[in-house]
């Protein structure tokens, strides 16, 4: 990923807006004091697209531009977001494309980015109203200002209809508590056991450019490699507890949604961040926090999945846990001390023999159980000695 040339910036005066056969050039006014872009890549939410965009153009400070980019949506997402940059020339940017996924989306918007700092917001989402004002002060407080803000987003549950804290709003703040104002992930690594979110996060664009970053293409969970990768390269981190979105969980249709064999897509995102990491001689507690995150990631795929791709899934994931360096697994035990389940996993995937036991998921409370009574036995055999 480092050595590819995302193009941020280039051509960044002139997009085309695509109507059937008709290509029509739209520009955006580049006025001088818009410090961020926010991105929105767009697939078939029809349904919540006019709230999203809205929530944008009725910030409360407008030094913000935005860029729609429609991929391939089949509902009347495109006509809507097109609508929009005509009526908003001087702020909207529109861009259509055939399907390619969303990091492929959120790539070609950041082509034309312009402006000194970025962000990505899901078309089902809708920004707080206040949050670029909020980041506009914190630049402003700071001349050098940030590679990474952290924001605090909101939990919308559509089947209760209730809002809910973020899953790691506690573990952040008390990290930020704890070590200061800006923080630097190389020195407090706890940062990557944060949520993989990009959208939860802005970006100096520089930073992005200075280290040639692209999302990947072609999978899912392609905010995972992004985490690890640019919490890594960033100095400067800062947290802005007022600034975030509302996060739309339990729609149907969410733009991140996805299928029970596109959780085989765990085995190449993993791979390529264990590859870099060992590339880049991480230390074992960065590499910590990606086994941390990949258990996560592999005890929901466990339990989600269809059998069929349940044992795809386990038979990939033995052969890649089978070469990750066991000193990465002792320190994931030693530092954020994981579930019996979880070990119980990891230990089933690295055997040459055991892993077949978690290709079908009734085995694993069973092997749970197992795994609970052999502990027991090894208790009572303590005493008695």
């Amino acid at each position: 990923m480092e050595d590819i040339d995302t193009g941020i910036g280039k051509g960044s005066r002139q997009a085309n807006i695509v109507c059937g056969d008709k290509v029509k050039q739209r520009t955006l006014s580049g006025k001088q004091d818009c410090l961020f872009t926010v991105i929105v890549p767009i697939y078939n939410v029809e349904r919540y697209l006019c709230q999203c965009i809205d929530s944008l153009l009725n910030q409360s400070m407008r030094n913000h531009k935005i860029i729609l980019v429609n991929d391939g949506s089949k509902d009347r997402s495109g006509e809507i977001a097109e609508s929009y940059a005509r009526q908003y020339p001087d702020r909207i940017m529109y861009l259509s494309q055939k399907n390619a996924g969303l990091g492929a989306a959120r790539n070609a918007g950041l082509r034309y980015v312009d402006t000194p700092y970025v962000m990505f917001l899901d078309s089902d989402d809708w920004m707080m109203p206040r949050t670029v004002e909020h980041l506009t002060r914190e630049i402003r407080y700071d001349a050098d200002a940030f590679d990474l803000a952290f924001m605090m987003p909101v939990v919308y549950n559509m089947a209760s209809c209730k809002y809910e804290d973020w899953k790691d709003k506690e573990y952040l703040e008390a990290v930020f508590k704890q070590h200061g104002k800006i923080l630097n992930p190389r020195q407090v690594p706890k940062l990557y056991g944060t949520e993989a979110n990009i959208c939860r996060c802005v970006f100096r664009v520089s930073f992005l450019k200075e280290h040639r970053f692209q999302f990947p293409e072609g999978v899912k969970w392609e905010d995972v490699f992004p985490h690890f990768y640019l919490l890594y390269w960033a100095r400067r981190c800062i947290l802005v507890k007022d600034a975030g979105f509302f996060y739309r969980i339990h729609s149907g249709n969410q733009i991140t949604a996805t299928v029970s064999s596109d959780r085989l897509d765990i085995i190449p995102v993993f791979a390529s961040v264990f590859s870099y990491a060992i590339k880049h001689d991480w230390s074992k507690t960065e590499a910590a926090y990606i086994v941390s995150m990949m258990m996560d990631f592999i005890v929901w795929s466990l339990h989600a999945s269809t059998r069929k791709v349940q044992r795809e899934l386990v038979r990939g994931l033995h052969d890649m846990c089978s070469v990750i360096p066991v000193e990465y697994y002792h320190a994931y035990v030693k530092i954020i001390r994981p579930s019996v389940m979880e070990r119980m996993i990891w230990h089933g995937l690295g055997s040459p023999f055991a892993y077949r036991f978690l290709e079908n998921n009734h085995n694993l409370r069973q092997a749970r159980q197992m795994y609970q009574k052999a502990g027991k036995l090894k208790r009572i055999r303590r005493r008695r000695a």
